[in-house]
This record gives C-alpha cells, sequence and structure tokens, in this order.
C-alpha cells in the first residue's frame, strides 16, 4: 500500500526515498485521468518540498481533482472535503498559500467521513495562514492541531475506533504536518490552548 508506505517514509524521516517514490508514482500515472488516482497523488505526495518537476508532475492530477470537486459540489459532503484538503496541500507546495486556506476553510465548513482526516487540513490551514502572515489565526489554528493530533499520538490510535482514533496512517500524516507547521512557525504554548 502506497500510503502506508509513504507515511513511514516521512515519518521516520526517510526524505530521499519518499522523494523517489513520490516522483516515481507521478511519473508512472502520468497519463492517467482516475479522478480518484488524481486525490490520492495530490494527497501523497504533497508531504514535503516541491521542486519543478514534482510541480509539473502533479498539475495535471490537480486539475482532474479539482474537476472532480465540481462534480460533488454540494451532492457528496465528504468526498469533498477530502478532495479540497488533496488540493489545499498541492496548492500549498506550489505556493498558491491564498488558495490553500480558501480550499482548507471550505473542507472544514463541510462534514468528513472520519474526524480522524481533520487534522491534515487543520495543519495544513495553520501553514497556509502563516505564509500569509496571518499569525494569529494561524497559531489558534496550529493550537487547535496539537489539540486533535498529540493525545492520539501519545497513546496510539486504537483499532477499534475508526472515527475516535484509529486510521494509524491518517493520524501520523496529520503529525507529520503539524511537525512541519511546527518548524515553521515555532510549536505553540500551553498559553495557546
Amino acid at each position: 500500500d502506497y500510503g502506508l508506505y509513504m507515511t513511514y517514509l516521512v515519518k521516520t524521516g526517510r526524505s530521499e526515498q519518499y522523494d523517489e517514490l513520490r516522483r516515481s508514482l507521478l511519473k508512472r500515472f502520468a497519463t492517467r485521468d482516475d479522478p480518484l488516482l488524481s486525490e490520492f497523488l495530490c494527497a501523497l505526495t504533497m508531504f514535503g518540498p516541491a521542486d519543478e518537476e514534482i510541480r509539473k508532475g502533479i498539475a495535471r492530477h490537480y486539475d482532474v481533482t479539482k474537476h472532480r470537486v465540481r462534480i460533488f459540489e454540494g451532492k457528496n459532503q465528504a468526498d469533498e472535503s477530502q478532495n479540497l484538503t488533496a488540493m489545499a496541500m498541492t496548492e500549498y507546495r506550489l505556493g498558491d498559500f491564498q488558495l490553500a486556506a480558501q480550499h482548507s476553510d471550505h473542507a472544514l465548513s463541510l462534514p468528513f467521513p472520519y474526524d480522524l482526516y481533520i487534522p491534515r487540513t487543520v495543519a495544513m490551514r495553520a501553514m497556509a495562514l502563516h505564509q500569509l502572515r496571518e499569525d494569529d489565526d494561524a497559531r489558534l489554528t496550529l493550537a487547535y492541531c496539537h489539540q486533535q493530533v498529540d493525545p492520539v499520538m501519545r497513546t496510539g490510535p486504537s483499532a477499534f475506533n475508526l472515527n475516535g482514533m484509529g486510521g494509524w496512517d491518517s493520524w501520523v500524516d496529520a503529525a507529520n504536518l503539524q511537525r512541519e507547521a511546527d518548524a515553521l512557525m515555532g510549536a505553540p504554548s500551553a498559553d495557546d490552548y
């Protein structure tokens, strides 16, 4: 499963292997127009900085994901929230922080299929707001992310409660983005909670 393996690589700091795998996935699926695959690639290949080759490789999949959001708009909001999060992650890596913040906000206004998907969007929103120099809101958003992620990472997710604490890879993905936000902005203090 590419998703679990990529999560493992990022969590364990194997950035060179992660980068090599995401490049190979983008090349392998360069001509595919499958909306689910495109959303998957937008989400999983954007857990690190994107150089020009990565930006070119993801551009087509971003467009397919964007089109999928328009198809689902108002019909299946749980899928729409996931698509918007994948788009926000891609936009952030492409340097469009305003659109990343807008899509994060829109995603957070919709229902998610499981609560465990929310922290990733919250972390992305915090980083985008920081880049837009909306530091107070960014810090509060990052503190909220810590409130969600830290207890799960301390105790570990439960295999018996998917909505509460299951889905290890989703929590690790959120923790990876949270760690990146902490490095970018500084970890929030207890006063920020």
